[in-house]
């Protein structure tokens, strides 16, 4: 069986080589829509023995690569342990270390792009058999999960060299591995953008299958599939199919809508692991600090089976990381400390995205079919992180310097600019409103880190009723370990809680939105509905290799 026209992907390169565009990914010929292809519509299988056979070639083939790449990469842990250890007994000085050399390098490289083009021939030409062998979690897995973290671990060891030769003033070596550096953060950009390529064009292709292409849609009866190509041989089909797509799709993409309302008969397979796929797009996109389009691939992931919580998991870790480039930003811009939201190493945890981390994490937790156990970490994470910032900043974020505006920040927004006479523009309606808003933004913030507090307590099982022993009044900031919570105190914060969402609720302009308000409500059920009791249990994570926000390569469906 040949090859499909997959976009040609350096798995393993990290962009040291040339970039290889897909030169089949419109449609080019001997797509995955041909004669084998429209026999699965039906059956979900190859329409013949000898594809069969070659598909499961293919397999074991893959798997002999597996077993090599996997004894590879000990073999490199275990050397980088070594070269760690030598390093820390020799001073820890220059050179790169903790890598393959090239030609072991480049050997890998043709493994991993070897290993890409198999799993993503069987992916495409029988989903039925990838979604039995898991074509989609090898693929994710096997050359681009642990490349992903391998190319993180050289960057931060770069980074720690650099900041140890400044450290000991020697410029040349901080130079020289700051360079190094930004090289491989160079390799890493380029890696992403490679296999963002690929899973679009593999996602395009598998949501191709979700209906049938415009010459049968007219024909196609609604019980049964087509048995082969409405006219013309399997290269005619698939570029029928390239070209209805977008119209079909209007213009979506991979991340435009999916519909299965289809009177098409889809192919076994196919919706689990577009499922699974949606997800690897999207921490692809999250790596590269594409939130949006993150957040679409995973909402989309979602729609395909909603009684899984894994899409809900990555939702929260990119709203956590959302939290943190906003505080960043405020850091950035001068507001780190005493302005609006001013924190100390708060990660700006305290605006809203973390109540709506809070939600998703929710959502994965009682999801009907499938609840992902890697949220109860991130949560318990979450919820200790919200309270470390309500101790150390929470307060200050409504302090004086938030509730004013200097003469510098006023005489910048006036148009005069400066000069003596422009300090009167803090007495201007522009000013009270200006201040206004600022007070208001400040006080929402201190109310939705609060608001999560108390919802952790609720969680927990940790409110006691009146008649148990009073408990210090004093609570940890590690959530796992904080003691109960009197019935009295709980009572007391939630009405100091109901009086500020009343008067934030207040004026023309609500410091809320709609959908921000019906995700407090989710929240509120699903902490008070909780009858678990305890901080939450850390799942296994087995399918996944982790999910927290705070490790950006755990997360995801096989460790996105």
């Amino acid at each position: 069986m040949p090859s499909q026209s997959t976009p040609r992907k350096s798995a393993g390169n990290g962009g040291g080589g040339g970039r290889r565009r897909a030169s089949g990914g419109k449609g080019g010929g001997g797509g995955p829509n041909g004669g084998s292809q429209q026999s699965s519509s039906v059956l979900g299988s190859p329409s013949s023995t000898s594809s069969s056979s070659d598909l499961r070639a293919k397999l074991a083939k893959a798997a002999e690569i597996e077993t090599k790449l996997s004894s590879a990469a000990a073999s490199a842990s275990s050397s980088a342990s070594k070269s760690k250890s030598s390093n820390k007994v020799g001073g820890g000085g220059g050179g790169s270390g903790g890598g393959p050399s090239t030609d072991q390098d480049s050997k890998l490289i043709r493994m991993y792009m070897e290993l890409c083009e198999l799993l993503s021939d069987v992916l495409l030409s029988d989903p039925s058999l990838a979604a039995r062998k898991d074509a989609a979690g090898r693929l994710w897995r096997g050359c681009f999960y642990g490349r992903i973290g391998e190319l993180r671990g050289r960057i931060q060891r770069e980074r720690n060299r650099a900041r140890r030769c400044a450290g000991r003033g020697d410029k040349a070596g901080a130079s020289r591995h700051g360079k190094a550096a930004e090289e491989l953060e160079g390799n890493f950009r380029t890696f992403l953008e490679e296999a963002v390529v690929l899973y679009e064009y593999l996602v395009d292709k598998h949501r191709e299958m979700l209906t049938p292409p415009p010459s049968q849609s007219q024909s196609l009866p609604s019980s049964q599939g087509s048995e082969g190509p409405a006219d013309g041989g399997p290269q005619s089909q698939d570029s029928a199919a390239a070209k209805g797509y977008k119209k079909r799709r209007g213009g979506g993409g991979s991340n435009g809508p999916v519909d299965l309302r289809s009177s098409h008969l889809v192919p076994a397979g196919v919706v689990p692991t577009l499922h699974k796929m949606y997800i690897h797009l999207g921490d692809l996109y999250r790596y590269a600090k594409s939130y949006g389009k993150a957040e679409r691939s995973y909402a989309l992931s979602s729609r395909l089976a909603p009684g899984k919580g894994n899409p809900y998991n990555q939702l929260a870790v990119v709203a956590q990381l959302r939290g943190d480039a906003a505080g960043q930003q405020q850091q950035d811009n001068g507001n780190g400390s005493g302005g609006k939201g001013g924190q100390q190493g708060g990660g700006g945890q305290q605006c809203p995205q973390t109540a709506v981390a809070l939600y998703w994490y929710a959502r994965s937790l009682r999801a009907t079919g499938e609840p992902f156990p890697t949220s109860r970490s991130n949560l318990a994470r979450l919820f200790s992180v919200n309270r470390q910032w309500l101790e150390k900043s929470g307060e200050a974020s409504l302090g004086p310097a938030t509730l004013s505006l200097s003469a510098e920040e006023g005489n910048n927004k006036g148009k005069g600019g400066g000069g003596p006479g422009s300090v009167e523009i803090l007495t201007s309606a522009k000013a009270q409103t200006e201040r206004a808003r600022a007070v208001k933004s400040a006080q929402a913030r201190r109310f939705l880190a609060s608001f999560v507090d108390l919802h952790w307590d609720l969680f927990r099982g940790a409110v006691r009723s009146s008649h148990s022993p009073p408990q210090p009044s004093h609570r940890s900031a590690d959530a796992q370990t904080a003691p109960p919570v009197s019935a009295a105190d709980a009572t007391l914060r939630m009405r100091s809680l109901l009086a500020d969402f009343a008067s934030l609720l207040e004026g023309p302009s609500m410091a809320f939105g709609d959908a921000l308000l019906c995700k407090l409500v989710v929240v509120n059920s699903f902490a008070c509905c909780n009858d678990e009791g305890g901080p939450p249990r850390r799942g296994d994570g087995r399918d996944s290799g982790g999910g927290s926000a705070r490790d950006e390569c755990g997360g995801g469906e096989g460790g996105g």
